[in-house]
This record gives structure tokens, C-alpha cells and sequence, in this order.
């Protein structure tokens, strides 16, 4: 359809990464759960529920389990709603670092980040090089709880609309709190480095997404 109503709010594609990031289905998910998973409201999760279920998205099982049907489909969405709609809801800034490589930049953060106790996830090409070995690229993109933009002083980096390094808000705890532990680098949800690097969209991060 030309449009997809309310699942293509930044709300709606907060529950609906929820519902795909559930991959096995294992979880009879309460809506109260969907909401705090997705950090949407109940009712939002009860009208996005309702439209998935009318769409036939999504199946509720007599044990309450609710299995997602079309996948790819949905996937599709989700990942055109993430460039387009949610994902310039997240960013808390932008930045370039005094350190000339971007890995040093990241090693920085996460000594720092530690001493803070701050949760936190890397994702987009830094994320996939993890991952798969194949593409690190030239963009550092991460999910942090609790920033406040007086950090990047401590960090020296400086605010720059056009800097490699991109601060997001992790809508959902799979973008914070499920990290995936490859040495110190803690990866996000991989629905959500894949669709970071369909977001940047040039060929190597088009090419490492498919990986």
C-alpha cells in the first residue's frame, strides 16, 4: 500500500522492531511488555498491535504467542521507516573527534563510558566489521544511554552537523541493554546494524548489510 498508516510512525516501527528482533517467537509478550521493550506507551502498542493483526502481520496463537507472518515484508517497512521517520528522532548529536582515527575515537569512549557505567551499543559499520570481518567503513554510529552533550567535552570531540561520529538515543533495550560482546566492543540488535548501514546506502554498506 502507498501508505502503511500507523505502523510507519516512529512509535509504530519502535513496536514492530520489537516484535522482529523477537526472533523465535519463545515469549508470550504482555503489551505492557511490548512497551517497556519498545519504550512506547500502552496504547500505542495496543493500536499498532491492532493494525499488524488487520494487515495480517501478525498471529496470535491460542497460547498467546504472537508470530509474525510476511516477515520480509514487514522487514521492508521497517527498515525504509527507520531511515525515513525514526531514525532522525534518535540522534543527540553529531561530532568529529581530535583523535585522527575513528577506532581510537571509540577507545576512548568506551574507557569512558565504563568509568560512567553508561549503557551503551555500537552499530552501523563499525557494528557489521564485528560481525562479519568485512566492512568497518568511515562512520562510527552509537546508542547511548544517558548522554549529555557536556561528555563529548571529556571525549574532545566537537559538535559538527556533518561529523563521522553520530550519537543516537536507544529507543529500546535492544538497542542499549541486549548488546552482543565481541572483545569491548558491544554490538546492538543486528536488525538495527543492518538497517544503519542501508540508512548510509553506498555500495560497500549496501553490500556488508546483505552479508
Amino acid at each position: 500500500e502507498a501508505t502503511a498508516g500507523e505502523l510507519t510512525t516512529p512509535t509504530g516501527l519502535q513496536v514492530i522492531f520489537v516484535l522482529l528482533a523477537d526472533r523465535h517467537n519463545t515469549a508470550v509478550l504482555t503489551y505492557r511488555e511490548l512497551a517497556d521493550a519498545s519504550g512506547t506507551s500502552l496504547a500505542a502498542v495496543a493500536r499498532v498491535h491492532a493494525e499488524l493483526r488487520r494487515r495480517g502481520f501478525v498471529e496470535v496463537q491460542k497460547d498467546g504467542r504472537r508470530v509474525v507472518r510476511r516477515k520480509t515484508e514487514l522487514l521492508g517497512l521497517w527498515v525504509g521507516g527507520y531511515a525515513e521517520r525514526l531514525r532522525p528522532k534518535l540522534v543527540l548529536g553529531r561530532y568529529r573527534s581530535a583523535e585522527p582515527e575513528l577506532g581510537d575515537a571509540l577507545d576512548t569512549f568506551v574507557t569512558h563510558a565504563r568509568s560512567k557505567k553508561m549503557m551503551w551499543t555500537v552499530t552501523g559499520g563499525f557494528a557489521a566489521d564485528k560481525l562479519t570481518g568485512h566492512y568497518q567503513g568511515d562512520k562510527l554510529t552509537l546508542f547511548v544511554d544517558g548522554w549529555k552533550p557536556d561528555m563529548a567535552g571529556a571525549l574532545r570531540w566537537l559538535p559538527s552537523a556533518d561529523g563521522p561520529i553520530a550519537v543516537l538515543r536507544p529507543f529500546s533495550i535492544h538497542a542499549s541493554h541486549h548488546a552482543i560482546h565481541k572483545g569491548n566492543r558491544l554490538i546492538a540488535d543486528p536488525l538495527l546494524v543492518y538497517a544503519e548501514l542501508l540508512f548510509e546506502g553506498r555500495e560497500r554498506e549496501r553490500e556488508t548489510a546483505r552479508l
